[in-house]
Parts: structure tokens; sequence; C-alpha cells
């Protein structure tokens, strides 16, 4: 490559790397926890190239859901660089539904398990769970196991981590058993949680 080249291809490099170091950026922007109760306070932090600002929004609540959003600004040579968190503030001894999709069939038993989000759940506790569905499902969940009446609730599970891995089963009914179409698609629990650390 001719000489005079080189120095045009250097000069080039140079000039869209000073533009890039005049914008802002953005390298990190985590929040902790994602989920919280009553004053429970969250951790912010950041790793970013220009001058930091933060903007707070909170929406209203969804049932006992209510969504905090935190907003970090940053802005640079007259830009600016965005990225956006959201938590979930609950209300102490909160419901939430734990729902999977059916996966396993045994006999006239069908199955649905999964892992309810640890890194969302695991500072939370159960204190009962019930089922909201119209039939009887039968759950396990770290080591632990009830059985779901519709109408009523258990405290079986008390205690245990709101995260981790479930298991949910209930028996096929005459007309699905002879109807495959009408085999439920997902099985559902209700929990009452509670922070695991007041």
């Amino acid at each position: 490559m001719p000489f005079s080249n080189c120095i045009r291809l250097l000069c080039t490099i140079l000039i869209l790397l000073t533009i890039s170091s005049c914008k802002p950026s953005i390298s990190y922007f985590r929040v902790s926890p994602l989920v919280i109760t009553g004053d429970q306070k969250v951790s912010l932090e950041w790793d970013a190239k220009g001058t930091p600002a933060m903007e707070f929004n909170e929406h209203m609540s969804v049932d006992s859901v209510q969504l905090l959003e935190y907003t970090l600004i940053v802005t640079k040579a007259g830009k600016e660089a965005r990225r956006t968190m959201q938590v979930q503030k609950m209300r102490s001894d909160a419901s939430i539904e734990i729902t999977f999709a059916t996966n396993k069939m045994e006999g006239d038993t069908v199955i649905a398990s999964g892992e309810n989000n640890n890194n969302q759940w695991a500072g939370f506790q159960i204190v009962s769970v019930s089922s909201p569905m119209q039939r009887e499902v039968a759950v396990s969940h770290s080591g632990r196991s009830a059985t779901l009446n519709p109408g009523s609730s258990s405290s079986s599970l008390s205690g245990t981590n709101a995260g981790g891995e479930w298991i949910f089963k209930t028996k096929l009914t005459e007309s699905e058993k002879s109807d495959r179409t009408k085999i439920p698609q997902e099985l559902k629990i209700r929990a009452v949680i509670k922070p695991s650390t007041p």
C-alpha cells in the first residue's frame, strides 16, 4: 500500500476513534433485587462514559404488584445514552401465579414442570399454596409435596424458596380421556409469598 494511502487510513481511524470517544456509552446497568416488598432497598450499579443521571418512574399497581422503573441517562458532548431496568414491588404476603406448560403424560396423569425464575424469586419464601384451577393438583417442590383441592389452600410448602424447580400433576377427567384435545395445555397454582429476610 502506498505511503500516502497509509496516512489517509490512519487519519480516518483516528477521526473515527475521536468521534466514538465523544459519545456517551453504558457498559452495564444493574439493579438488584428485581422484586422487593415494603421498604426493601434496591442496589444500583453501572459503568458508563459521560455524566450520569437517574430517572425514576412509579407505575400504577396491578393487583399486588407495583412497577418501579429506573432509567440511567448518560450525557456527553451534547449526546445521550439511556438504559432502563424495572423492579416489581409487591405488598407483604402477596400472591403470585406459578404456571408451566404440560410436558409429560404418565397413564391418566398429565404433568407440568419447570423452574420458577431463581433470579427473580430467590429472595422470597412460600407461605401457602392453592389451586386457581377447578381441579385437584398435586404439587412437588423442594423435597415436599401437597395436594391442592379447588377452594382450599395448603401450608405444606411453607418456608420453602419461591424459586427453583416445581412439578404439578393432575388426573385427566373422563371427558379429557375420551377427547385428547381437551387435555390442559398448562397447569398453575397460586402461591402466597413473603420476603425470606424481613
